[in-house]
């Protein structure tokens, strides 16, 4: 085997990272300028903030693991995190994993590192680095509810390796019972008394009731370890051409005519099996309220009804958003490894973050809807 060195990435690789991607089945970038939003445009970059590391043989790269700063709030405090991004490796490459995530681990400039994107293999690298997977309990285990229930026997029979013509005659069969049992297992009645509305908004829609509101977030929960979520913050993350290609929905709720909470929707279809999915990225309101957990999740369920997907679903988020849901009856669907991990770089973290009630993670964390 040619030698190998590992080095730091710049704008240059992002043509050839992408190759490396789609060789190695990881979904890549959506735009062609998503380097440029992610790091140029990135609001949390700090001066010499490296991009990303990259394995290269022979002037080929082979492997690589991006470098995203992403800014959380705890205890009064700001701190960076260091997000991996697109972690891959060639397969006859795969020996030098350790050391190009080690390169990673070696960076100075961040309080906390974050694998928010794990699969099987990687999670075994991210356990030899001495990551922990995240204490938030059931974040494996996604909650989902049937929007479509002939679409969605339809993509289960595709995911199943069942032909086309057979999955699509056999769930126009099955799906009729299937929607009885649904409709017996789930009850959208939930209505907000008084001055409560919900409105549905663009991204570019925000207002500066957004800064006051996460202003409000972090007097009201300084234990939380939260990830900045005032106005910008939202916007550079959903505001720009690749995240366009997800249709990010904003759903508001205000109480006497302020902002209470929010939801925010993405698109997350499978080509491969042909499932048309929206995702719920984040969901907060102001006292955890279960009432307006609820009712925005309702809201969430008639827009997918709308855009005519097979499903709604949510991963992570702690217990007292998934509790407050119960009542919708959502199905669950566990996962064979832990998708979330993290180290704590930072001494005032390290003993915090293996609580499970710091975290208020979901999708919106890291680089998962990115």
């Amino acid at each position: 085997m040619n030698s190998v060195i590992i080095r730091e990435a710049d704008f240059n690789d992002e043509l050839s990272v992408q190759k490396l991607c789609q060789r190695n089945g990881l979904e890549g970038e959506r735009s062609g300028q998503a380097w440029n939003w992610i790091w140029r445009q990135n609001p949390f970059v700090v001066q010499n903030w490296t991009i990303g590391w990259v394995l290269e043989s022979s002037g080929n790269v082979v492997g690589f693991i991006g470098n995203i700063p992403r800014a959380y709030s705890f205890k009064g405090k700001l701190w960076i995190a260091a997000v991996a991004r697109a972690f891959v490796v060639d397969k006859p490459y795969r020996a030098y994993s350790l050391k190009l995530i080690s390169a990673f681990f070696q960076q100075k400039q961040a309080d906390l590192f974050i694998f928010s994107s794990a699969n099987k293999e990687s999670e075994a690298v991210y356990n030899m680095a001495r990551a922990m997977p995240i204490p938030q309990r059931d974040y494996s285990k996604n909650l989902f509810w049937v929007v479509s229930p002939r679409s969605f026997l339809f993509s289960l029979l595709r995911k199943k390796g069942i032909w086309k013509f057979y999955s699509a005659l056999t769930s126009w069969i099955i799906s009729p019972f299937l929607s009885v049992e649904m409709l017996f297992r789930r009850r959208w009645n939930y209505a907000l008394a008084g001055e409560t509305n919900i409105d549905r908004l663009s991204i570019v829609e925000m207002g500066d009731e957004f800064n006051e509101f996460w202003d409000k977030l972090q007097r009201e929960w300084p234990d939380r370890l939260f990830s900045r979520r005032d106005r910008e913050a939202i916007a550079w993350q959903f505001s720009n051409q690749s995240a366009n290609t997800r249709e990010p929905t904003l759903l508001t709720l205000r109480r006497k005519g302020e902002l209470a909470g929010y939801l925010i929707l993405t698109r997350a279809d499978s080509s491969q099996f042909e499932l048309k999915r929206i995702m719920v990225t984040d969901l907060i309101v102001l006292d955890d309220d279960p009432e307006m957990i609820r009712a925005l999740m309702k809201e969430a369920f008639l827009f997918a009804k709308q855009k005519k997907v097979t499903l709604l679903q949510m991963i992570g988020f702690p217990s007292v958003i998934r509790e407050a849901l119960q009542p919708l009856r959502p199905l669950t669907h566990s996962l064979p490894y832990v998708p979330f991990w993290y180290y704590a770089v930072h001494s005032d973290l390290k003993d915090e973050l293996q609580c499970e009630s710091v975290w208020y993670a979901s999708t919106f964390d890291g680089d998962s809807s990115l």
